[in-house]
């Protein structure tokens, strides 16, 4: 817990959901410059590279090489809401911005 602390009190780390990633692998390093805050899937994706398997409760699978993936971030297509019109990104299926437009919806329905 000592480098999160360094990293912590030097700045570098200021998300405590991050974790805090040693540049050569000696966890007994905690210099500022062999430090690197990095979120917790791509902290265990990183590691799963340099194994070349990720092992977990459920068995053991090879891991692409980060070119052979394809990109984390998808971007939601853009939909229009059914009942207030206002434009929002969402899965495709999506009909509502949001559970008040929902129920709004919904309520509507069950009064007709």
């Amino acid at each position: 817990m000592e480098h999160r602390k360094v990293a912590w009190d030097a700045g570098l780390l200021t998300d405590e959901t991050m974790q805090v990633h040693h540049r050569n692998g000696d966890r007994a390093d905690n210099r500022l410059s062999n430090l690197q805050p990095i979120a917790i899937d791509e902290h265990s994706l990183h590691h799963a590279e340099d194994r070349g398997t990720v092992v977990n409760q459920f068995g053991e699978w090879r891991v692409k090489p980060r070119n052979e993936r394809a990109s984390r971030v998808q971007r939601k297509p853009e939909r229009r809401c059914a009942e207030c019109g206002t434009t929002f990104r969402a899965r495709s299926d999506a009909r509502y911005c949001g559970s008040p437009c929902r129920i709004r919806s919904w309520k509507r329905a069950q009064a007709a």
